[in-house]
């Protein structure tokens, strides 16, 4: 007032509670979080800064969104990308796994693979960590069925008869449908999942 310095109002975007814990639980999981943003050198640093994000770009168009999504994916890596708007529906699309929050735009969660559906950060986690335990789930009933059928086809077929080992097709029936029911019930301990903590 009259030339005279009054107050100093300082405005930005409050973090969310859980966004520190989330980025040590990625580096926990051997993924490299990176932030790719918009906004100006300092505000991204000191964003950065608080989450514990080591890789930052900053003062990125849309375009350039997406092509460091695509340097990342032409030196091997797959990449997953989350976001919340317009800006970010070209890296979205062009990511491996793209991840919309739920209250992001439209647009971003029509580029999406995706949808976060609550606004807890968390269930980034949780979305990786049960895609994970469903991957392996798969490859061990995979593993399970070759090793049955390796060893129970030769038999069923009466490859092993000249030495003595027969079994009787109604048999061989029986044992078809508990290499099914085995992998069924398998499959259903996905059930059993629990979230991390």
């Amino acid at each position: 007032m009259n030339g005279t310095f009054c107050c100093v109002v300082d405005l930005s975007d409050r973090l969310k509670s859980n966004s520190k814990r989330v980025i040590e639980k990625l580096n926990e999981m051997n993924i490299q979080p990176v932030m790719v943003t918009g906004d100006i050198p300092s505000t991204a640093e000191a964003v950065a800064s608080l989450c514990g994000i080591e890789t930052l770009f900053s003062q990125q168009t849309p375009i350039d969104k997406a092509n460091i999504v695509i340097e990342y994916q032409n030196q091997g890596k797959i990449v997953g990308m989350i976001g919340d708007g317009i800006n970010d529906s070209p890296a979205l699309a062009r990511s491996d796994v793209g991840f919309s929050v739920f209250n992001g735009t439209d647009i971003a969660h029509d580029a999406a693979s995706i949808i976060l559906m609550n606004d807890n950060l968390f269930d980034l986690i949780v979305a990786i960590d049960l895609s994970r335990f469903i991957v392996a789930r798969i490859k061990w009933n995979f593993a399970w069925a070759l090793a049955y059928n390796f060893i129970s086809l030769p038999i069923a077929a009466g490859c092993l008869v000249p030495f003595g080992i027969v079994m009787h097709p109604a048999l061989a029936g029986v044992a078809m449908s508990l290499s099914s029911i085995s992998v069924l019930l398998s499959s259903l301990a996905i059930k059993l999942y629990k979230p991390p903590k």
